[in-house]
């Protein structure tokens, strides 16, 4: 149930490629009927073209701290495998 609401959020991204395809066929369509440089964004924007700029960092201890977490998982699933 916890996974639930990350789902929910990123469900728009479903259709992201479906969605890319039609600005780019807008973007062609346009700019060929235009004097102006555009870009595709300024045709056509969507809410994940700004996401990659805005994602959270993750600090160097975070990173630490989960390759510890990572490795000891690892390490109890090799143990179990070992016992069958």
């Amino acid at each position: 149930m916890y996974e639930l609401e990350a789902l929910m959020d990123n469900l728009y991204l479903v259709d992201k490629s479906d969605w890319e395809r039609i600005r780019s066929l807008a973007y062609i369509t346009v700019q060929s009927n235009s004097t102006k440089k555009l870009t595709p964004n300024k045709i056509l924007s969507f809410p994940w073209d700004n996401e990659e700029n805005q994602r959270e960092r993750i600090s160097e201890d975070d990173k630490k701290r989960y390759d510890e977490m990572w490795k000891a998982e690892e390490a109890r699933l090799q143990k179990i495998m070992k016992k069958h």
